[in-house]
């Protein structure tokens, strides 16, 4: 007969706080009929496969997507408009009209909240960039925009903002006590710690990790006043300097070296989190569920590997065969005619279309 004892798994105290604060996030409320915007599906139409060949063409992972149109279109839509006011509700509508959210999932709320920090925004623009030069006034910019679009994108999501950090803090309370690095003070060891949790797990851009490493230390920018904002914005130049070489740091590659490791397992119980939540104590200690569990999300995940992939040779050949052919539109064509006096045409459609179909050949193979 079978010892049930010997199936039986004791979880960690952060195993199980872990489940606890995710099973605590609330879902975003929907607004109400009322407050809630709305755009015309023809035109979201458009303003869809205009986004998906536009990010096909920047080749973004899919998460870090949103943050990025959230920056392209506020930036051009401070251009038209440099005091700020009233960009929220534009911002969103633009959202919408590309499917980034579902049709009446934003309202007035949303707004505010977005206004709020566009406000901000603009504020500290003005205060940092008056009377400096051209590159210091790119940087000091480029780093603004990186807080306030991440920012922007966690309210938006706030409900999976807050797993992230959840999970990302999990990782961090169970293997920092691992990491040895001499020379190195546990203060220093930690936020070089964070910053390879930002890179290896969660897999954020330079903008991500400047924005999460800032709110480690300081408030999100919407929580700020506008009398705050004034006696901070001074500091702020030094603080992104330092954030800046945090992120570079030799150190944090030797923990990336390290996180890569230890990191499957993490990568596992999360996917078993967020499909199983409510079973998931039940399913972690017991062995013999949770093997079959592991081996379950085990091949789901090398389903999914071999589709992201495919996924990338997709976004590859629409990259590589649009590239290819405005060169030999703008470049090729007149070049041709200029120094032959005639035009190969079928040279240029080879050279156009050979790269993209060796790819997908690669690929397929």
């Amino acid at each position: 007969m079978k010892d049930n004892s010997s199936c039986n798994i004791k979880l960690s105290q952060l195993t199980y706080a872990l489940i606890e604060s995710l099973k605590s996030i609330k879902a975003k409320p929907r607004p109400d009929d009322l407050s809630a915007l709305t755009v015309s599906q023809t035109v979201s139409f458009f303003a869809l496969v205009y986004e998906k060949i536009r990010n096909a063409v920047e080749f973004r992972d899919d998460h870090l997507i949103l943050r990025a149109a959230i920056e392209r279109i506020l930036k051009r839509r401070i251009s038209l408009n440099p005091e700020g006011k009233g960009e929220a509700e534009n911002l969103l509508r633009e959202l919408l009209w590309a499917r980034y959210f579902a049709n009446g999932s934003l309202g007035n709320y949303d707004i505010e909240n977005t206004q709020k920090i566009i406000d901000r925004y603009i504020k500290l623009r003005n205060i940092l960039l008056v009377g400096r030069d051209g590159e210091t006034q790119h940087y000091l910019n480029q780093f603004l925009l990186d807080l306030i679009t991440a920012e922007i994108e966690e309210t938006l999501r706030m409900e999976s903002a807050i797993g992230n950090a959840n999970k990302s803090f999990f990782i961090y309370q169970v293997l920092r006590k691992k990491i040895k690095i001499d020379g190195l003070t546990e203060n220093e060891k930690d936020i070089y710690f964070l910053v390879s949790i930002e890179k290896v797990f969660r897999k954020s851009d330079k903008s991500y990790q400047r924005y999460h490493l800032f709110t480690t230390f300081y408030k999100p920018i919407k929580q700020y006043t506008m009398e705050e904002i004034e006696n901070f914005a001074s500091k702020l130049p030094e603080i992104f300097k330092k954030i800046d070489v945090v992120i570079s740091s030799s150190y944090v590659d030797k923990i990336n070296n390290f996180l890569k490791k230890q990191l499957a397992p993490f990568i596992i119980l999360f996917e078993l989190l967020k499909t199983k939540l409510n079973e998931a104590g039940n399913i972690l200690t017991n062995k013999d569920r949770l093997w079959n569990e592991v081996d379950l999300i085990c091949r789901a995940k090398y389903q999914q590997l071999s589709k992201r992939i495919t996924n990338l040779a997709i976004k590859s050949f629409i990259y590589i065969l649009l590239t290819k052919m405005l060169f030999a539109i703008i470049l090729e064509f007149p070049l041709s005619y200029y120094l032959f006096g005639e035009i190969n045409k079928t040279s240029i459609i080879i050279n156009s279309l050979f790269p993209p179909f060796l790819m997908v050949a690669i690929v397929a193979t």
